[in-house]
């Protein structure tokens, strides 16, 4: 007789403009190294890993790397279609990606509310040319109700702390609230199936 067990997988969507890092962070948390060289996404690309959570079940995270560049607006907020968690990241150092983070967020909730998002401020290894202060990404995290860590993908600082938080969050969501947000029905399944991995 056979059993049909079904996947645990989640999936989050991380968002931010072009150079802030994103790349890199998806690269750090799933085990690859630092890039110094690494190129700006085109369209997107996905990263994936099995975790094992607290409760001793197996999950699937999924993370979509989404294009910060103007072109590809639509398929990065197209990438939160099927998210259950978004994580926005902008550059310490370059405060127009940090003004942004507004515009980010009310495409966001026009197209996908309620659900849960992070927010990482990254290159926190390059102080001297930091632009926005600890107390200024706080102050603003404050106003939006978002979780927020301060990161370096060259120094892997707060990567995985910042993420998992966010998976933990989702997860523990998905449990209480007992929906199906985390299993793939059939369609899912077939999609992610196509889907290139990175």
């Amino acid at each position: 007789m056979s059993v049909n067990i079904k996947r645990k997988v989640l999936k989050l969507a991380i968002l931010g403009d072009s150079t802030v890092g994103k790349t890199s962070i998806c690269r750090v948390f799933f085990g690859y190294e630092f890039d110094e060289n690494q190129t700006a996404t085109l369209g997107q690309v996905k990263f994936e890993k099995i975790f094992r959570m607290s409760d001793n079940e197996n999950l699937k995270v999924i993370i979509w790397d989404t294009a910060g560049q103007e072109r590809f607006h639509a398929i990065a907020l197209n990438a939160c279609k099927t998210a259950q968690g978004i994580i926005i990241c902008f550059d310490l150092t370059n405060h127009k990606t940090f003004d942004n983070i507004k515009f980010w967020l009310d495409d966001i909730n026009n197209t996908y509310n309620d659900v849960p998002i992070l927010l990482l401020g990254n290159k926190l290894d390059m102080k001297e040319e930091r632009q926005i202060s600890n107390e200024e990404a706080e102050k603003l995290a404050k106003e939006l109700n978002l979780e927020y860590f301060e990161t370096s993908a060259k120094e892997r600082t707060n990567i995985e702390k910042g993420i998992m938080s966010l998976v933990n969050k989702v997860y523990k969501l998905s449990k209480k609230r007992k929906h199906k947000n985390i299993t793939l029905d059939e369609r899912t399944e077939k999609s992610v199936k196509k889907e290139k991995c990175c």
